[in-house]
């Protein structure tokens, strides 16, 4: 039942950072040509009800991982503030934002070692590193051939401009 709770508990953080990341780039998601038709972006569902579900969400989050043990809540914690500063800063910075993404999928792995208490090889680790590495920058380079081909320089709220796509 702990797997259970902690599983819960991530996937409630996990969604309650990425409403708050949607708020946070309402003006960029609007222009964006696929992310506009967002909830929020789209106005279809309000910016207030967004914040009281994602608040919501957090102290569900929190709550249920105090109950797994205070090794994964602050897991959750972690995860939690990483997150916000990926969302407010970290993001707008070429490559960094690709290192954070990837840093951010191997915290999950780290977080259900925790929970479980399992420990993590060096192998899966390294190898959670380099999948969610690749994963990252495949995202970056989609989004820059998908810019490319509708002919426009850089990305909405980013720091990628077409041209690196070479990098």
């Amino acid at each position: 039942t702990a797997v259970l709770i902690a599983f819960v508990s991530f996937s409630f953080a996990a969604s309650a950072t990425y409403i708050f990341n949607d708020l946070w780039d309402l003006e960029s998601d609007r222009k964006h040509p696929r992310k506009r038709y967002r909830p929020f972006a789209s106005a279809s569902l309000s910016i207030l009800h967004g914040v009281a579900v994602a608040g919501m969400l957090l102290l569900a989050s929190l709550i249920l991982a105090c109950l797994v043990s205070y090794s994964f809540a602050a897991m959750v914690l972690g995860y939690i503030v990483l997150t916000t500063l990926y969302s407010w800063t970290l993001k707008h910075y070429v490559l960094i934002d690709v290192l954070m993404l990837a840093l951010l999928y191997t915290f999950r792995v780290l977080a259900g070692s925790v929970a479980t208490q399992v420990p993590i090889t060096q192998w899966l680790l390294a190898f959670s590193i380099f999948m969610f590495f690749g994963l990252a920058l495949i995202k970056r380079c989609a989004e820059l051939k998908s810019l490319q081909m509708a002919q426009k320089k850089s990305t909405e709220g980013r720091d990628y401009r077409v041209e690196d796509l070479a990098v």
